[in-house]
């Protein structure tokens, strides 16, 4: 514990750019991937509602499910075409350039949506249960829906604000300081370095296999019992774990196009479950049958085929992988440009 606060404060800087990362790019990306299939409903009723206008038949329901998963997975396909200049660029411009020029491409829409934003109203949620604004929640809501008669919007509304008396928002220094929050600080910290890399995401992979596996048992029995629906709610957040083997395994040399290939895959399958889930979806619960099989796989390969990286220098690592890759043979590492090793 010690030892962790004192590399905290000596190495802030790091952390800072840490958090500078996180929040511009896998923040961000988590939060979009999880909100895609939000306004699914709004989304198949806006296609239904098009389809109709403009063929005078309603569509039907495989097409409208064509159309729907291609909206929320197709900006996988932009990720994609990101990933395959994530190679190139570093290695040209160089990381903190790419970082720059990566920016650059998102500030158009940023600026673009800082405009438009000007025309539109402020949150009716915010203006009423953050502010207790109710003529500009009502003014906010007529001008979004078009409608006079907004009486019940505005009762969930006071009912949630309601229940929401006396509660404050938490503040940097309450995250910090609650000891219900104390332990998820602390572990990736302390953690993933003393027990390894290798064994988390072998077990991780091999236990969210187990964990769909009783999800699907659940899931047959969810109408005979009152509280199954609780036992699924909590296994479906346990799953939600995302381990994640990219290409700092790699020496330096090969990492640009390990970061191609590994950005590649992971958008292109992430498209590809966007456009197809929607239609396994009709699997039912045993759905995951699916993904139990590709943990299990995943698990094995990990523990049975992936060397341990803890407390290893690249130099090393890639050392382990050659005796895997040409066996007896005998081969001398590639002599490229590397880290040899780093504190974290």
């Amino acid at each position: 514990m010690r030892e962790a606060l004192k590399n905290m404060v000596r190495y802030w800087r790091l952390y800072l750019l840490t958090l500078v990362l996180g929040i511009g790019g896998s923040f961000q990306l988590g939060m979009q991937v999880s909100i895609m299939a939000s306004p699914a409903e709004h989304i198949q009723s806006f296609v239904n509602q098009t389809w109709l206008g403009r063929y005078k038949v309603p569509v039907d329901d495989s097409t409208n499910m064509l159309i729907w998963s291609f909206i929320v997975s197709v900006f996988s396909l932009g990720g994609w075409v990101g990933a395959i200049h994530s190679g190139s660029l570093p290695v040209t411009h160089g990381r903190k350039k790419a970082l720059l020029f990566n920016n650059i491409v998102a500030l158009v829409a940023a600026v673009l949506m800082f405009v438009t934003l000007l025309f539109f109203p402020e949150a009716p949620r915010y203006l009423y249960i953050d502010k207790g604004d109710t003529e500009g929640c009502k003014k906010a809501l007529q001008w979004l829906w078009q409608e006079d008669d907004l009486q019940m919007e505005m009762d969930e509304m006071g009912k949630e604000r309601a229940s929401m008396q006396g509660q404050k928002v938490k503040t940097i220094w309450d995250v910090l300081t609650s000891r219900c929050v104390r332990w998820q600080l602390l572990v990736l910290s302390l953690f993933i370095d003393r027990v390894g890399r290798k064994i988390l995401m072998g077990y991780g992979y091999l236990l969210m296999g187990v964990i769909m596996s009783i999800l699907i048992v659940m899931l047959s029995i969810k109408d005979l019992y009152s509280w199954v629906p609780y036992v699924n709610i909590a296994l479906i957040f346990s799953v939600i774990c995302v381990y994640g083997l990219g290409p700092y395994i790699f020496l330096q040399a090969w990492r640009p196009s390990a970061y191609v290939i590994s950005g590649s895959i992971n958008w292109f399958s992430l498209f590809l479950i966007g456009m197809f889930f929607p239609f396994i979806d009709g699997l039912g619960q045993f759905c995951f049958l699916i993904f139990v099989a590709y943990c299990i796989f995943s698990a094995a390969f990990m523990l049975y085929f992936i060397p341990e990286t803890k407390g290893k220098s690249m130099l090393e690592i890639m050392e382990d992988f050659n005796k895997l890759n040409y066996k007896n043979k005998g081969t001398d590492t590639e002599k490229a440009d590397f880290v040899m090793a780093t504190k974290f």
